[in-house]
């Protein structure tokens, strides 16, 4: 059985080639863990910035993401 990080590593990965979409905030939460668990940051922003579907997923995530209300 994967651990979760494991699994959390292949829907990174399947994100950055356009394989699996992320059409609510749930899975966007679920990215943002992804890349917060990832070892080299650097890395990782840098293959998401080279990567335009990655691009879009994360604004688009951004615009989608609830906002506290005050």
């Amino acid at each position: 059985m994967a651990s979760r990080t494991d699994w959390l590593a292949k829907l990174f990965d399947l994100v950055l080639r356009g394989k699996r979409p992320v059409t609510t905030v749930d899975n966007f939460t679920l990215l943002v863990e992804a890349i917060v668990g990832k070892n080299n940051h650097a890395v990782c922003v840098e293959r998401i910035v080279a990567n335009p579907a990655a691009r879009n997923v994360i604004h688009g995530g951004i615009d989608s993401t609830p906002r506290p209300t005050s």
